[in-house]
Order: C-alpha cells, then structure tokens, then sequence
C-alpha cells in the first residue's frame, strides 16, 4: 500500500470525527441563550440543560458511531434530512455538516477493510523503523 492511499484512508477515518466534535460545540453555544434571563438559578439551570439536549444526544451518536461507522452514517443522514423537513433550507449551516459527517461516517464504513489494511501498514512501518533505530 502506498503512502498517499494510506493518508487518505486514515484522513478518511479521522475526518467525520473531528467535523462531528466541532458540530456538538458549535451547537452547544446555543445553549448560552438560556443566561440572561430574569429567572432565578433553578430555572435557568434548568433551560440551560434542555437548550443542551441536542448537544448531548450528539455525543451519544458520535460514542456509538466512533467504532461502528455505519451507525453514524445512517443516524447523521437521518438527522439532516429530519431538519431539512422540519426547518427547511432556511439554516444551511446545520443540515450541511450533518450530511458531511454522515456521508463520510458512511464512506469509512464502506472502506473499513483499507482503512485496517492502511493501519497494519503504519504499524509495521513504525515497528520497522523502531528495530532499525534499536542497531
């Protein structure tokens, strides 16, 4: 395997992840609308739990799809065509990185064979220059 296959492959594996993790703290600012109100400690605590729902439902998406991609590309292909008919094309910028993060969650999954096969190559790799440092 050459060494540009194995780039993309392991940039393939590790691209939805981090496109996902940026998504959560994104939508996790909108949470901050909770503050500002004239509505005492509890109750603002307690919208700013629910304004923070989304954020953790994501994470529990991002925790099953981190292994088993295919879970991943199925539920943040779900959740944009779900915005999509719940909210219209009007915010872009929420449904396009569910897409994003979907359809690249669903390529890893399609090229997970490469993927574990781009990974030995880098294990042995690293093992053989680490024998040749030992001499």
């Amino acid at each position: 395997m050459n060494t540009m296959k194995t780039g993309v492959f392991l940039v393939l594996i590790w691209l939805p992840r981090i496109i996902c993790i940026l998504f959560i703290a994104a939508i996790s600012l909108f949470a901050c609308d909770a503050f500002g109100n004239d509505t005492g400690f509890w109750k603002t605590l307690l919208a700013f739990l629910v304004h923070l729902l989304p954020t953790f439902v994501m994470i529990f998406i991002l925790y099953l799809s981190w292994k088993r991609a295919w879970i991943g590309g199925m539920v943040f292909n779900l959740a944009g065509i779900a915005y999509l008919v719940l909210k219209g094309v009007m915010y872009p910028v929420v449904f396009i990185p569910l897409f994003m993060v979907g359809i690249l969650f669903m390529l890893s999954w399609f090229f997970r064979k490469e993927i574990e096969e781009a990974k030995a190559y880098i294990m042995i790799k690293d093992n053989l220059l680490k024998c040749l440092e030992c001499e």
